[in-house]
């Protein structure tokens, strides 16, 4: 979105959101929708919860019932705040009925920011992505984070990392999901040091740390002792549909978490969305077409590098491998925050800026992209 008032660019959405005469019902009955109610439940008035899951319609989720979508059900006036992965679908249907986005209908995500920042002076964010090295295993073409196209790929310094850290828990008081990732971030050799360090300062404030992982590495004792401690969630990306040699490898890994009660998310890719670098190029295209390009994309990671906090994590390994010459216009500087300025974070998180896209949006074909690509397939060695 373009920014028009910075600072106060969801004062309207917030009398919107915040008026405690307000009906809700929510969409989705899974993980989110059930976290979101447990949280909720008693401070907003709540009526039911929808899902289009027949073998959950008529099932009571926190004390309220479970039913099918009907608009004509619905009291009149009432809002719906959708609690579910599968947005984009929700939020057509929705567009189809003649509701109107942020205004009849709003992403969970974007209600919790809101609240915790009207009425806690709080600040939310849904997800933060550290990249601890630009080193890996694999040479996959069209990896997202850029990793192949890194000449003198690093390892980023600890204390670097920890000062990013404290510049960011300084402003932000929740992080629903906090990602470890590369590169391949087993490859790190402060990783264990790194995680003692957030558990021992920041882990009241982070709901769940996950971490990246392709399962090529060899899990040490320290790291599985502190991710036991942390309750560290392990996300497996399986490449082995692209890389069969691998299978065995990644199931002695996972076999490896399981040992020690470490829950690890086993997602067997079969392909995965071209993001377009480096073919992509939209800059012949007019302002109306780069912002509705950004609107398809509802990317949800934040990227935290350099004291920065980058609106996308592509943008933010783009701009470390030398590939993309940032603009102000597309992070927050962490270091120049005041009390005062702090919504600026939840601005930023909510789409926010001066152009109404990140510029890498002229490089990337975003979350939204059609076109499907084998999983993990290598690139060649540099000449």
């Amino acid at each position: 979105m373009k920014s028009c008032k910075k600072g106060h660019e969801l004062d309207e959405l917030a009398k919107i959101w915040l008026d405690d005469k307000n009906i809700f019902y929510i969409w989705g009955a899974a993980k989110a929708g059930t976290k979101f109610l447990r949280q909720y439940k008693d401070e907003i008035r709540i009526r039911k919860v929808f899902d289009s899951d027949p073998e959950k319609q008529g099932k009571i989720l926190e004390g309220r019932e479970i039913v099918r979508f009907d608009q004509k059900c619905m009291e009149p006036g009432a809002k719906i705040i959708v609690c579910t992965n599968f947005y984009r679908e929700v939020k057509q249907e929705l567009l189809q009925c003649g509701f109107r986005e942020n205004v009849d209908f709003i992403e969970r995500k974007k209600f919790k920011g809101i609240r915790y920042y009207y009425k806690e002076n709080k600040i939310y964010l849904y997800r933060v992505d550290l990249s601890v090295t630009n080193k890996c295993t694999l040479r996959c073409e069209k990896c997202n984070m850029l990793m192949p196209y890194f000449h003198n790929p690093q390892h980023k310094a600890l204390e670097a990392i920890k000062q990013d850290l404290d510049l960011l828990f300084r402003w932000v008081d929740v992080v629903e999901l906090f990602d470890i990732l590369g590169g391949e971030p087993l490859l790190y050799p402060g990783l264990t040091e790194l995680l003692q360090y957030i558990k021992e300062h920041y882990q009241d404030k982070i709901e769940a740390v996950h971490l990246f992982t392709n399962g090529t590495c060899i899990l040490n004792e320290e790291l599985l002792k502190i991710s036991e401690e942390m309750s560290i969630i392990y996300d497996l990306s399986d490449y082995t549909r692209g890389l069969p040699q691998l299978t065995g490898r990644v199931d002695q890994f996972e076999s490896e978490l399981q040992k020690h009660k470490i829950k690890v998310n086993r997602d067997r890719q079969e392909n995965w969305l071209d993001f377009g670098y480096p073919e992509i190029n939209h800059e012949n295209w007019t302002e109306e077409q780069r912002i509705a390009h950004f609107h398809s994309c509802e990317a949800d990671f934040r990227g935290l590098y350099n004291r920065k906090l980058y609106y996308c994590h592509l943008e933010a390994s783009a701009v470390q491998a030398g590939l993309f010459e940032e603009s102000e216009d597309d992070f927050v500087e962490l270091d120049r925050l005041s009390e005062e300025n702090k919504v600026e974070l939840i601005e930023l998180d909510q789409g926010y800026s001066t152009k109404g896209y990140p510029g890498f949006c002229l490089r990337c074909d975003g979350c939204g992209s059609k076109k499907k690509i084998p999983v993990a397939e290598q690139r060649g060695k540099e000449r």
